[in-house]
């Protein structure tokens, strides 16, 4: 690990709670502290022998889970399909998930990532994140609700059981995950989990409302 990427690791700025980070340089502990969050994932280093350093942290908005991370460059891996999916949105460097035999880019700057809770294989160098975690039912209801027929959940949750890759160059995704940048800035009004303060910032609304509006553009209805 070069000076670099360690400075990188060290200065990065993360969305919530950074103040409250932790710096792991035993790739063991991080992997625990992630599969906390997540679940069973093998993580290794991208290079054999290389040193690793990471600063993470984690958050809870309502029933939502979130986890935000930088790190040295490493290789994630899982075998086993998941009850939920994850949003992941990228503050620095670059990260490629595989699914099946489709490849997908986490790039900061240019994409996001939705995972629907697929098996999938996960690639980084020196990389920074936020994964969170989001039910594919509420998105969902979220969708039904959008489109003025909340009983009609269940023909929407097929665009959910599927990955998707998101970008930057078309604008109507480059502003809903400026927005999702936004709200996860917000977090950090809500001290001690007070599920009430996050309640009336609906910062859960705004963050399904925001994927299923990148899924789903065709609900979007401007005032």
């Amino acid at each position: 690990m070069g000076s670099h990427a360690k400075e990188a690791v060290l200065q990065a700025g993360l969305p919530f709670h950074a103040s409250r980070a932790r710096v792991e340089a035993r790739l063991e502990r991080y992997a625990s502290t992630f599969n906390r969050q997540d679940r069973g994932f093998d993580i290794a280093c991208t290079h054999r022998g290389s040193l690793f350093l990471a600063r993470s942290v984690a958050a809870g908005v309502g029933d939502t889970k979130l986890f935000a991370a930088v790190h040295t460059g490493v290789t994630y891996l899982s075998s086993a399909d998941e009850a939920f999916a994850t949003f992941l949105l990228p503050f620095l460097g670059r990260a490629s998930f595989r699914v099946d035999r489709r490849q997908f880019h986490l790039i900061a700057g240019h994409s996001a990532v939705y995972m629907a809770g697929q098996a999938r294989r996960c690639e980084t160098q020196l990389a920074g994140g936020t994964c969170i975690q989001l039910s594919r039912q509420r998105l969902a209801a979220k969708a039904a609700e959008l489109s003025g027929d909340p009983g009609e959940a269940s023909q929407y949750l097929d665009t959910f059981e599927r990955p998707w890759e998101f970008s930057e160059s078309v604008p109507l995704q480059r502003k809903l995950l400026a927005a999702i940048r936004r709200t996860l800035g917000l977090i950090d009004l809500v001290q001690g989990g007070d599920r009430g303060k996050a309640d009336a910032l609906r910062i859960e609304d705004l963050l399904y409302r925001s994927v299923v509006l990148l899924a789903r553009p065709d609900l979007f209805r401007p005032t």
